[in-house]
This record gives C-alpha cells, sequence and structure tokens, in this order.
C-alpha cells in the first residue's frame, strides 16, 4: 500500500511492542521499519521500467528479509540508545513486524508480491483492497497522532494501538470476505448469460471494498462489470474488445 499506511501501522505496531519502554521513539522507529521494504525504489533511476517491475516488491519484500534484516537493525539499535530501557530483543521484535507486516500488506492489493524469494519468483496478490484506502488508514493515523501526545505511561497508548491495529486488520478481512461474495456473484452472472471463459479476476475500485470490477477473458474477447456488495441486480457483462489474432 501506500507509504503513509506502511509507517502508520509499522508505528502502530512498534507502540505495542514497546511503547511503555520507548515513547515515541517507539512509534518512529516501528514507522520507519514499516517503510524500509519500500526503499527499493531508491534503485529507480539505474534500471529500465522493465527492471523496475522485478525488482520493486522483489527481495525487499520477501518474507525471509525480515529475518535476515531485523536482528542487525535491533543490535543497532540497541548499541544506539544503549542508555534506553528497551532491550536488544525490543528494538528487533519492532524492527522484525514492522518490516515483515509491510510485504503481507502489500499482498493484499494489487500488483502481486513476491513473498517467497529467493526460493520463488511467484507474486503473490489478492486484490481484495485498493493501494491507497482512507477507511484502512485513517484509523491507524488517528492512533498514532494520539499516542505522540499522550505520556509515556499512560496505559491508553497501548489501548489506541491496539483498537486501531484491530479495526484496520478486521478491514483488510472483510475486503477478502467481499472479494468471496463477488468472485461467486460474478461467475453466476457469466452463467446466466452462457458466457463461457476460461479465466476471470476481480478486483476493488479505488478507496473502497465495496464496489469491484470483474473482467472476463472468452475465446472472442472480454466481458467486464462492475458489482456491489450491497446491490442484489444481476449486473450484465459487456463486451470490452476483440482479441486480436
Amino acid at each position: 500500500m501506500d507509504s503513509v499506511s506502511q509507517f502508520v501501522l509499522g508505528a502502530a505496531i512498534g507502540e505495542v511492542i514497546a511503547g511503555k519502554r520507548l515513547g515515541n521513539k517507539a512509534l518512529l522507529w516501528g514507522g520507519i521499519a514499516g517503510t524500509i521494504p519500500d526503499l527499493d525504489v531508491c534503485l529507480t533511476p539505474f534500471l529500465s521500467e522493465v527492471q523496475h517491475l522485478t525488482v520493486h516488491r522483489g527481495i525487499s519484500h520477501a518474507l525471509i528479509f525480515a529475518f535476515i534484516v531485523a536482528p542487525v537493525l535491533g543490535w543497532l539499535l540497541h548499541r544506539w540508545y544503549k542508555h534506553e530501557e528497551a532491550t536488544r530483543g525490543d528494538w528487533t521484535k519492532i524492527m522484525f513486524w514492522g518490516i515483515f507486516t509491510h510485504p503481507l500488506l502489500d499482498t493484499c492489493t494489487t500488483y502481486g508480491t513476491q513473498l517467497f524469494l529467493p526460493f520463488s519468483d511467484y507474486r503473490a496478490g489478492l486484490n481484495s483492497v485498493f493501494i491507497i484506502d482512507l477507511f484502512y488508514t485513517v484509523p491507524l493515523l488517528i492512533a498514532v497522532l494520539v499516542c505522540c501526545f499522550l505520556p509515556r505511561l499512560n496505559t491508553a497508548r497501548r489501548r489506541w494501538a491496539w483498537a486501531a491495529l484491530g479495526i484496520s486488520t478486521a478491514y483488510l478481512a472483510m475486503g477478502l470476505l467481499n472479494k468471496q461474495y463477488i468472485n461467486t456473484r460474478f461467475e453466476r452472472n457469466l452463467a446466466q448469460q452462457n458466457i463461457s471463459y476460461s479465466r476471470y479476476l476481480t478486483g476493488v475500485t479505488p478507496l473502497n471494498i465495496w464496489l469491484w470490477y470483474g473482467i472476463a477473458e472468452t475465446d472472442s474477447g472480454y466481458y467486464t462489470s462492475y458489482h456491489s456488495v450491497f446491490d442484489q441486480r444481476p449486473y450484465p457483462a459487456a463486451m470490452c474488445h476483440a482479441k486480436t489474432r
């Protein structure tokens, strides 16, 4: 998802892990950890457009990346903030979960994320949430801002962070459920119109998880339609364009 979403997700995680011991430093470094995988965009000036598609969401977004990088960064931060109450384990957990959750969140969007590098270059993509979605981001952003202004030892900080993580995670889960519902409706509508297809794709429209589009491939072309989770009317599939031979 967008950088703001990744930052506030990491910041909320940092607060939950060590906010009581580190205060706003937990928010800051959790947010930085959540942003680290996207630093692969710094290579963009040196890559062609095709290479950029391969490198972005590549090894820095692989699950193994967090296991390798987090202990090193945790050790460095523990050395840097040696007078803080947080242990090396606290710093490592902040780095690990901030980095680890980044590709998991990206997997919910389109384009695909190479989670399993270097063992497989398969791009995992659920396409169940748009790359920018205020319904996901705003609860986390509000919680992080509230935590910034509360005293370090105030137990409400942790409650705000947990609540925001719960709400945002529930929103992602709702997106997955909506996708399964839309898939069923799209298949049914195609069958009712006697449209035989080889494969299809459904995805969210911008900034929400309630209005979806579907694209079905046939021998002669592509059929598209839009489906809302709130509308029970059948949606006719419209021919998009014919295939070129």
